[in-house]
């Protein structure tokens, strides 16, 4: 079975939906292909939007603890981290439906596999295949209800617009699986970065205690040297413990006994080993 449109487009992301949805708007005849359950990429399911959910109830939750310095007498009695998940899955479910539905709208035809080009020469034939969960291609015409279509599918295109994005090499607990987790009672976060101080102030606010390590002087050292320097300052003024100048040499873990991160610090000169403690320890770097 196969199929020809003007353009197809290779990724669900959003460079891949706001491409889709710009074409069809003038007119195009559009197909989409993307090998996960939901379309977003990483934005929209694992990165910006459910961190940025996360971090709104844990800025509810600062609001109330400062709140005594305004005059209002408010106490928080616990977080209910189930809740709080549903909370984060109910945005993220909101937000693809949504986009699917955008896309049903405007005509783009949406398709659920692993896209290959079979060919260089106009039209170009892009196939597509059966995703790593043994689900069969998958299509979306006119409607956000996918239907089977078998194990395999072509397409003919004039024009093919890759927009894949990237993969981050896997590490045993990345800020995606730090995400589906409880707030920690303790943890260790190595890096500096977006994401890094993105999780120590959200974890801070929810009770953990948060230690950084960081190579330079400051966090978000590649931005404004006047933003990581005031950001570097107001994480410490909140209880978060931040180590500058250090390097870490090796992680220990194993059953019941959390994490332990040994490094050396370069205002000693690198020549005595410390040890970090926590109950996981978050890589982002």
């Amino acid at each position: 079975m196969s199929e020809a449109v003007d353009i197809a487009i290779i990724g669900g992301g959003p460079g891949g939906y706001s491409t889709a949805l710009r074409a069809a708007e003038l007119g195009k005849r559009v197909a989409m292909i993307e090998r996960d359950a939901t379309l977003g990429g990483t934005c929209l399911n694992r990165g910006c939007i459910p961190s940025k959910a996360l971090i709104s109830a844990t800025h509810a939750i600062d609001s109330i603890r400062y709140a005594g310095e305004l005059g209002i007498s408010a106490t928080i009695n616990g977080i209910d981290y189930g809740t709080l998940h549903d909370y984060k899955k109910r945005i993220v479910d909101t937000m693809t439906q949504g986009l699917a539905g955008l896309l049903a709208h405007r005509g783009v035809t949406v398709f659920r596999g692993v896209a290959s080009i079979t060919g260089a020469a106009r039209p170009i034939t892009v196939h597509i295949a059966a995703s790593a969960d043994g689900q069969g291609v998958q299509r979306s015409v006119r409607s956000d209800v996918p239907e089977d279509i078998g194990p395999s599918y072509d397409i003919t295109a004039q024009d093919v617009v890759l927009a894949m994005g990237s993969v981050p090499r896997q590490l045993p607990g990345d800020s995606t699986r730090a995400m589906s987790m409880a707030m920690p009672h303790n943890a260790v976060i190595i890096g500096a970065g977006a994401i890094a101080a993105e999780f120590a102030s959200m974890w801070n606010a929810a009770g953990c205690k948060v230690t950084m390590l960081i190579r330079k002087d400051r966090v978000l050292s590649g931005w404004d040297r006047r933003a990581g320097v005031t950001l570097t300052r107001e994480l410490k003024r909140h209880g978060i413990d931040v180590i500058d100048r250090s390097t870490v040499t090796h992680i220990d873990t194993g059953v019941n006994m959390g994490a332990l991160v040994h490094y050396t610090s370069a205002k000693d000169g690198g020549s005595t080993e410390h040890i970090a403690e926590g109950e996981f320890v978050l890589v982002a770097i």
